[in-house]
This record gives C-alpha cells, sequence and structure tokens, in this order.
C-alpha cells in the first residue's frame, strides 16, 4: 500500500505487489447491503473531518504526530468516493492503480477505502480492526491526508469511504462553514458555531475545532440544559415570554428550541428580551429589589440574585441584570441541577446531613429545596456544614462513592475539577456537588474525570460496547466500573 520514487522497473514490480495485496487486505465493506434512502446523494464534509480526529486519536495513542488534512488529497479522495461507487477496488474504473488519482509530488502514499459503514465511528472501528488499514492510518511515513464520504441513496452500500494519505503535505485544508444541519434539521436559527464554543469553555476544551463534535453536543445535551447557542436564542426568556408555549411545554427546554425553529421564528416571536409583563410569574419581595416570589412561592429561604448571578459565570452572561429571568432559571432548572444560589443552603449537603430526607426524595434534589422552604428552616435543619458523614462524603474527602456506587475507576475529584473551569467556578472546593454533577451530568456529556478513562478512546475501541450502548455514554463509564476493570480493557 505505500509506494515511493524509485526506478522504473522497481517502481513497476512494488506498483504490481501493492495492487495485490490492497485487493486482499486493504479493502473494508459491510457484508450486507444497506437500506438507505433517508438524504440526498453527496459528500459528507462533516463525518470527512470527523473521521481525521479518530485517526490523529488513535495516532497520538501510538505517540505519532497527527496528520494534516490536505486539500489536494480531500480532491483526490473524492474522485476515488466516486469511483468504488462503481469499482470498488484499488484499480480505477479505467483499469489504471488507485495512485494515478493523487497529486504529484507527495513521496509516500496509501489509500484505505470502504462501504456500507453509516458512521464515523463505524468506519474507524472496521478500519482499525483491519491490519492492512490499521498500518495505514499508524504509519510513520505519512503526514498527510485526504478524507471523503459520499453518500448514494439506494446504491448497493450507501456510504462510499476513502482516505489517500502522502508522504508531504501539499495543501493544508482547514474546516471552514461548520454545518448547522444534523439528523436532516436545520438548527441555524437557534445555533451558532463560534458563539456556543466561545461561550462555554468546557465545549471549547473538549471539542477544539470540530464543529461536527459541537453541534451534536447541542442537539443531544445542549438543548435539554438549556445552553445558549445563539445571540438571536436565549430558551429562558422565549420560555418565560409566552404562557401557550409554557402550557404545552412545561420544563421541557429541548421543545421550546425545536418550536423556535419550525414557528416561532416565522410568527416572529422574541426569544432575545423580555417582554415587559410577559408570564414569568416573578414579583419583588420588597420593593426596588431583586425578586425571589415565583408563581406564589417564595425563594428567598434557598435563593439570592447576586448570589446566584456571582457564581455561575454562565448565568452572569445569560441573564446579565435581568434578575427576573435569573429567579425563573433557578426554578425552572437550577434547583434540578443542584445549584447553590444563597450561602444558606446547600442541596448536597442538606440530602447528606438528613437520611428522612433521602429516604423520602432520593436524587430529586428539587425536593430537598422546597422541604428546606417549607419546613427545614423553620425546623432549624442544618444546610450549610455537613453533620458527621453523609452518604456522599464530606465536602472536603474528595468521596468517589456515590449512592453506593464507587466511581473511583472513572473519576478523581482534582483532575474533574481542575480540568474544566466552569466546574471549579460552580463547585469550588465542594467535592460533594463535584461529584453529584460528574454523576448526572458529566458522565452523558462525556466528560473526562480521571486520566485513565477517556470514554471516546473506550467506545471507538470496542465493538462489541458500540453495539450494546451506542451513543448513551454514560453506559460505557458504568460498564468499565462493573466489567472493564477487570477485564483488563484500556480507555487510555
Amino acid at each position: 500500500m505505500v509506494l515511493k520514487k524509485k526506478n522504473k522497473f522497481l517502481k513497476r514490480f512494488i506498483a504490481f505487489t501493492m495492487c495485490l495485496i490492497m485487493v486482499f487486505g486493504y479493502v473494508t465493506v459491510i457484508e450486507k447491503p444497506l437500506e438507505i434512502n433517508a438524504a440526498s446523494t453527496g459528500y459528507n464534509e462533516d463525518y470527512a473531518w470527523q473521521v481525521l480526529d479518530m485517526v490523529n486519536q488513535e495516532r497520538a495513542q501510538a505517540g505519532l504526530p497527527a496528520l494534516t488534512m490536505d486539500a489536494k488529497l480531500i480532491a483526490s479522495a473524492k474522485v476515488r468516493a466516486v469511483e468504488i461507487t462503481s469499482v470498488f477496488d484499488h484499480t480505477r474504473p479505467d483499469g489504471s492503480s488507485c495512485f494515478t488519482a493523487f497529486p504529484s509530488g507527495l513521496g509516500w502514499r496509501g489509500e484505505n477505502i470502504a462501504a456500507g459503514q453509516r458512521s464515523p465511528g463505524d468506519v474507524m472501528n472496521g478500519w482499525m480492526n483491519s491490519a492492512g488499514h490499521k498500518a495505514n492510518i499508524l504509519s510513520s511515513n505519512f503526514k498527510s491526508i485526504g478524507i471523503a464520504c459520499y453518500y448514494v441513496p439506494g446504491s448497493k452500500y450507501g456510504y462510499y469511504w476513502v482516505q489517500c494519505f502522502g508522504g508531504t503535505v501539499l495543501e493544508a485544508a482547514s474546516q471552514s462553514n461548520s454545518s448547522t444541519v444534523y439528523g436532516g434539521v436545520d438548527y441555524s436559527a437557534v445555533y451558532n458555531y463560534d458563539y456556543y464554543i466561545n461561550k462555554y469553555s468546557d465545549l471549547k476544551t473538549a471539542f477544539g475545532s470540530n464543529s461536527s463534535a459541537a453541534l451534536a453536543h447541542f442537539v443531544n445535551f445542549g438543548m435539554s440544559e438549556g445552553r445558549q447557542a445563539s445571540a438571536d436564542f436565549n430558551v429562558t426568556i422565549y420560555k418565560n415570554n409566552y404562557t401557550d408555549l409554557q402550557r404545552t411545554f412545561g420544563n421541557n427546554l429541548k421543545s421550546y428550541y425545536l418550536h423556535y425553529i419550525n414557528n416561532g421564528k416565522s410568527e416572529g416571536r422574541n426569544a432575545k428580551t423580555i417582554i415587559s409583563g410577559s408570564s414569568g410569574g416573578s414579583t419583588a419581595s420588597t420593593p426596588g429589589s431583586a425578586p425571589t416570589v415565583y408563581n406564589g412561592v417564595d425563594y428567598s429561604a434557598v435563593y439570592d440574585y447576586n448570589y446566584y448571578i456571582n457564581k455561575y459565570g454562565d448565568l452572569r452572561a445569560a441573564f446579565g441584570s435581568n434578575s427576573s429571568a435569573a429567579l425563573a432559571h433557578f426554578v425552572n432548572n437550577g434547583m434540578k441541577e443542584g445549584r447553590q444560589a444563597c450561602a444558606a443552603f446547600n442541596v448536597q449537603v442538606y440530602k447528606s446531613n438528613y437520611s428522612d430526607l433521602r429516604n423520602a426524595f432520593g436524587n430529586d434534589l428539587r425536593s430537598y429545596y422546597l422541604h428546606y422552604i417549607r419546613n427545614g428552616k423553620k425546623e432549624n435543619r442544618n444546610a450549610v456544614t455537613l453533620i458527621g458523614s453523609g452518604s456522599t462524603g464530606s465536602t472536603g474527602s474528595k468521596t468517589s462513592v456515590y449512592d453506593g456506587v464507587d466511581y473511583s475507576a472513572v473519576y478523581d475529584y482534582n483532575y474533574y475539577i481542575n480540568r474544566y473551569s466552569d466546574l471549579k467556578s460552580a463547585f469550588g472546593n465542594d467535592s460533594s456537588a463535584a461529584l453529584a454533577h460528574f454523576v448526572r451530568y458529566g458522565m452523558s456529556e462525556g466528560r473526562q474525570a480521571k486520566e485513565d478513562f477517556n470514554v471516546t478512546i473506550y467506545k471507538n475501541r470496542y465493538a462489541d460496547l458500540q453495539k450494546a450502548f451506542g451513543d448513551d455514554l454514560k453506559q460505557y463509564y458504568l460498564h468499565y466500573i462493573r466489567n472493564g476493570v477487570r477485564e483488563n480493557r484500556s480507555a487510555k
């Protein structure tokens, strides 16, 4: 699969030998043709760049430098992707070698092809489990790569994949015009890659310049978390502005984004500024002060606007000086997320201190806040300092046990809190709250909490786990805890 400039006779001999090797060792095909007819024919640029990220992850694990996406090799890969829809071989339809489609001046050259795999993860798993393909991906001779994913609905295999490798970088390519389409839905009304990635430092750390992964995070997690991804759409404001939407969607935040995409924008609805007299339902407890009353309930025992807005940078950025919107966020989202909104009440401490409350409420954090408002405060219950040792450990213990499960195989408090600035800002040195966040949100978001466990690597490395869990990231963490460690599986 690799060729270098040599004398004419030797080049012909090597070309003949390599073509034989390519036919038998460097082709990956899904045996059963796929029935796919959900999209139009064309190149999937996002998939190509996702494959590049996976290639460079594998090379990093092997101690090799990253490959550079080369614009000229991308062009070659696109040509080859179309060609293999009719002749699935390293020989081109005209009978010439695949390398005649490559630009000159590369030195070392190589090609991987595949057909039928419906995602970057699937095709990389296939290639990495094939000795010939893997050898190309991990070759120290290669410096550049061009990748193409070509989709032809109704064809025998649906998706066709090509990697073209080169020993020299001819023209470095850059990923531009990041897509806003995911699963056939255009999220541009509520999503902008640059806005999203620059607003949240954890996302910038996690995804870097991988716009496809950032969009996937927004669709699968960001909307449900109420994250803002466009200057033109703030979900809390949109929700509070319209009672008809509140009655329909309640606290299902994702539905508000989808409504705006499908109807709200065309209806001229306002998702940027609070409409005076809108349905937030908040009132100030004293004239001129920030409100603590929302829909008839006074949250002052557990909420202080200045404390809340200054403790969390994402809230300060989202709501600025809009105290009504901040209170609405706390009531509708902050309590169930376990956010602390005043110095006198820490929900993790309150939960840990009282077994009767744990027996009654379990992990329903919102109920702890409401109990303290209605009963706990007048009963002089302690929600500030831990009494003895609670089920989730004391604030300073940096425990890895949560609700009877030991997460130490995938979690280390110091690693987690120092890796993500938003968590450090949110939880400070409250290790119980940090662990709770990891269990309730961090695993589903794919956050890394220990040097020895990277969920993306773990998922991509084992096909049996991908078949079992798909994109449910939390299950990969739990599998490693329960089985992966003793099976000596690797996640590094």
